[in-house]
């Protein structure tokens, strides 16, 4: 049986609404609609989604007081949500929601659903919890959601965009360029230096720091970025899926992308226990 994952649309008509509806239905979610939070409450009771995607400004609130009213509802534990809001992109506190930038395209809203149903999936699968509906006897969830492609008529750099890493950690930033197949140049402001990393379709092409590239680099990165206050970064997509063929030559990344973001996880966890201690 096919698995149809669920999203909630909380948007005004007026806030793009109808061109991300067709785009989740294209690749095959289920997509109900609000345009007022308190109606979406009411519909909330009758069937939790997968995903609420929410708009900056509804009917009758705000997409943040609604997320405000949502956050704490331990129905709603397995429910990721996204904010369509400003021009910043920040986690919101709850795991791995999200705030992207209100001009994201509705391909790249997609890929970002896809990313964040995926991180809950592996989440509850290393806490050795069944999926939602299979505890309620629905249907057998498939090992990852589906995504959209890139087409010639899409916006190719509707995913650009910037913020500071304060609340929206490095490693949540490079988890979501990955899941969601990004090809583009990462450059990240530590204080007064720069740290530059190119992806392709997802996968880590080259990280360079301090005149230096490689592998050891990224751990480097993401530690500098740790202790370092008020960083910022800024994502450049590219106009293709693979990395033009002057960047081929700067390659100095080959692991698997999931095995070197782990390794950095764990040198991470490292560097703060030698610190506590």
């Amino acid at each position: 049986m096919k698995t149809v994952y669920k999203v909630m649309l909380v948007m005004t008509p007026s806030s793009g609404r109808t061109r991300l509806e067709n785009a989740l239905r294209e690749v095959g979610y289920a997509a109900t609609l609000a345009d007022e939070g308190l109606f979406a409450l009411t519909e909330l009771e009758r069937g939790r989604p997968d995903v609420i995607v929410c708009g900056d400004a509804l009917e009758d609130m705000s997409g943040f007081e609604f997320f405000e009213m949502l956050k704490d509802d331990p129905q709603l534990e397995g429910t990721g949500f996204v904010l369509l809001s400003g021009f910043n992109a920040q986690m919101l506190g709850r795991g791995g929601d999200m705030q992207i930038p209100e001009s994201t395209g509705a391909e790249d809203v997609v890929n970002f659903v896809a990313g964040l149903i995926a991180k809950r999936t592996r989440s509850q699968a290393k806490a050795g919890q069944a999926a939602p509906l299979e505890r309620r006897g629905e249907v057998e969830r498939p090992t990852e959601p589906p995504r959209l492609t890139s087409r010639a008529d899409s916006n190719p750099r509707a995913s650009e965009f910037g913020g500071t890493l304060e609340h929206f950690s490095l490693f949540d930033l490079l988890m979501l360029l990955t899941q969601t197949g990004k090809t583009g140049q990462l450059t990240i402001r530590l204080g007064g230096e720069q740290a530059r990393m190119l992806l392709e379709e997802g996968r880590l092409h080259h990280a360079e720091f301090q005149d230096q590239s490689g592998e050891a680099v990224v751990t480097r990165i993401f530690t500098e970025a740790e202790r370092t206050a008020g960083s910022t970064f800024a994502f450049d997509a590219f106009e293709t899926q693979r990395l033009p063929p002057e960047y081929h030559k700067l390659q100095s990344i080959h692991s698997p992308t999931d095995q070197l973001l782990l390794n950095v996880a764990i040198a991470l966890d490292q560097h703060k226990e030698s610190k506590r201690g």
